[in-house]
């Protein structure tokens, strides 16, 4: 065999090797932080807190990178010899590649970026010659995860994609924050969350851009300037701006776009993990909507504060929760006088909010059919209400609850959760396609649900065959989303199935 072509195969299977050397041992350094942090109790339904681990320094990534990687000057100062001995860089994707999945992505999940518009975007080529290779590359990464044979691609572009977001992170200068700002926005997005991880022991695809890394550099980035004062520059910005202008595309509008979006995000992570433990709004994002007060229409700003006011909703029936699981909240003096309507009494007024919201924001909706993420985040936060009212009822219940006013307490969470489900099964053909390419935090959101039914239902009575129907159909598109990235949703799918079948077969051989 020619010496060139030894040379090549052991260039290629040392590259392949120093490839999974890397991602593992940035795996086993997140692994152990997240291993030592501790998590508050968490539902049946997911065992660890996105936003309690502790997350890894800067200093911890750095040493882990510098230590698998070789520098450019000791490339140039290697034999060839050498060279096949030591770990090599990644050959990084060329540039058709790069173009074709970034296309991909404009295509199929920008609509998932509200902070980013087709039309803000230019091609991959502009991106590059504008020295937006970062954002641009950052987008194919998440795009390979959806296309088969590209996961190769998602590790030779991974290296280069943290250290140029460490970079930006560390600059203090306007453009390189407004990039680290919108890649991190995009990739933390589609990263999975380690709540996630309980579900399969499948291999993780992240590392070393895991969610606790992207996470930790969004809090370090997020503190170079609070949201008081962010929410403070944008405010005196629009009082001395016609409403006739462009506002988004003012550095310190699309910036606090920014954290107003990734607060959202953040907060459903963390309620999946622990409903009582929400990741708490600065005082300041309470402002947010009389801040765009004149803006409320506009298409990107309107459902960023749609999302936001969600939020604040169940972050205040987070609350509601946590006092009435207090001890110090009641006073055993006064169980006995304790009515067991009082909690839905005090969640009345936040299922009152959740109506006013629903009026004022849906008429902007598009079509029946077509899949809406604020209307499944509404269902959603009506289900989440309609839950912790009944359970509440139960918990301060003394002198025990008349025969079926339980299951009817019950009924309307159920039928919210069906409720939940319809907007994810009852599409029209294209816009079930588009569930395809969504964050798999949508599907956890419908589990919840339908954990809670299946819960709920076998502890009072055998499953309504329409909510049967409704739970088969959010299993049997859990199973069909599965090929477009989403292991996880499938096998959830797949579980939730058997759990059917087997309560039908119970129920048939009682």
């Amino acid at each position: 065999m020619p010496a060139n072509s030894k040379e090549a195969i052991c260039r290629h299977v040392v590259y392949q090797k120093s490839i999974f050397q890397r991602i593992e041992k940035l795996g086993r350094l997140l692994q152990h932080q997240q291993k030592t942090a501790t998590a508050p109790l968490a539902p049946d339904f997911v065992t660890n807190m996105d936003c309690t681990a502790r997350y890894p320094l800067s200093s911890e990534i750095d040493a882990c990178v510098s230590r698998s990687m070789p520098t450019p000057e000791s490339l140039r100062a290697s034999s060839p010899e050498e060279l096949c001995r030591g770990p090599l860089m990644p050959q990084f994707p060329d540039a058709r590649e790069l173009t074709e999945l970034y296309d991909f992505f404009v295509e199929n999940l920008l609509r998932w970026v509200p902070i980013l518009r087709t039309e803000d975007i230019p091609s991959y080529e502009d991106m590059a010659r504008n020295g937006e290779c970062l954002l641009s590359n950052s987008m194919a990464y998440v795009a390979a995860g959806f296309v088969p044979g590209c996961r190769t691609v998602r590790a030779r572009l991974a290296p280069a994609i943290l250290s140029g977001l460490k970079q930006c992170v560390e600059e203090s200068n306007e453009k390189s924050r407004w990039i680290a700002f919108q890649v991190i926005a995009v990739l933390y997005n589609w990263t999975m969350p380690t709540f996630h991880l309980t579900f399969s022991n499948r291999e993780v695809s992240d590392w070393p851009l895991a969610t606790d890394v992207l996470r930790a550099m969004w809090d370090r980035l997020a503190s170079a300037s609070t949201a008081q004062e962010a929410s403070r520059d944008v405010a005196r910005l629009l009082e001395h701006r016609s409403r006739d202008c462009d506002v988004r595309k003012h550095p310190r509008v699309r910036e606090y776009l920014c954290r107003l979006w990734m607060y959202t995000i953040i907060h459903y992570r963390t309620w999946l993990a622990n409903p009582l433990h929400v990741f708490k709004a600065d005082p300041d994002i309470y402002t947010s909507k009389y801040i765009f007060r004149d803006y409320l229409t506009d298409q990107v700003i309107g459902p960023i504060i749609a999302q936001v006011e969600l939020c604040l909703i169940c972050e205040r029936l987070s609350h509601v929760g946590s006092e009435f699981r207090s001890p110090q909240s009641c006073p055993t003096s006064n169980i006995a006088d304790f009515s067991p309507h009082q909690p839905s009494t005090m969640l009345k007024k936040l299922a009152d909010d959740l109506d006013t919201w629903y009026q004022e924001w849906s008429p902007g909706w598009t079509k029946r059919g077509s899949y809406e993420p604020l209307d499944a985040f509404y269902r959603f936060t009506r289900f989440c209400i309609s839950g912790q009212a009944t359970e509440l009822c139960q918990s301060w219940s003394t002198s025990g609850i008349a025969p079926g006013t339980e299951s009817s307490l019950i009924d309307p969470s159920i039928e919210a959760v069906v409720d939940l489900c319809s907007v994810l099964v009852e599409l029209n053909p294209l816009s079930s396609y588009s569930l395809c390419f969504i964050p798999e935090d949508v599907f956890a959101l419908a589990l919840y649900g339908c954990e809670y039914v299946l819960g709920a239902q076998s502890k009072f009575r055998n499953l309504d065959t329409r909510h049967e129907l409704s739970l088969r159909a959010m299993a049997e598109l859990m199973i069909d989303v599965g090929p477009y990235g989403k292991e996880w949703t499938a096998s959830q799918g797949y579980a939730l199935l058997r759990r059917l079948d087997m309560r039908l077969s119970n129920h048939h051989g009682n």
